[in-house]
């Protein structure tokens, strides 16, 4: 068996192997546990820590709500997610406002935008296209700082 060095104690292994060692460096030798019946001797149960218990529920609720925006972003991008919602949507337009449309739905995560591209509406009078694009995006806009003024809102008559 190896001794180990002076440098890498097992003291100092993170991961290492659950043994125990004498000062010197060697393992210890376990001697076998006597059966729990032998001299009447009852084994205490473990207190459970409730403070560990609640810290472990709220870190899976956090790496779950973490991973919930992860895994919808990566979903969204499949392109058959992406033909599922320009299908709807047009079917959708063309039941409410009786247009009829064809186009690709892009979603970017940054900057946040929802564009569309080949965008063609077709005309109710049938004479063609009523709208053509290459694209078409929709971006949020940022938010005003506050105490930030306009002239309109300014302006006393």
């Amino acid at each position: 068996m190896r001794v180990p060095s002076k440098w890498k104690t097992p003291q100092k292994w993170a991961f290492g192997p659950n043994r125990r060692y004498d000062l010197n460096g060697w393992p210890m030798v376990s001697i076998a546990r006597p059966p729990q019946s032998y001299g009447g001797l009852a084994r205490r149960k473990r207190r459970r820590d409730w403070g560990r218990v609640f810290a472990r529920l709220w870190c899976l609720v956090f790496g779950i709500v973490g991973a919930v925006p992860f895994s919808v972003g990566l979903l969204v991008r499949t392109p058959v997610v992406r033909a599922w919602a320009a299908s709807e949507t047009a079917a959708e337009l063309q039941r409410e406002l009786g247009v009829v449309a064809r186009y690709h739905v892009e979603v970017n995560a940054w900057p946040l935008s929802i564009g569309l591209s080949d965008v063609r509406v077709e005309g109710s009078d049938g004479l063609g296209a009523a709208l053509e694009a290459a694209r078409i995006a929709v971006r949020p806009r940022p938010p005003r700082a506050r105490g930030s003024w306009s002239a309109a809102a300014n302006y006393r008559t």
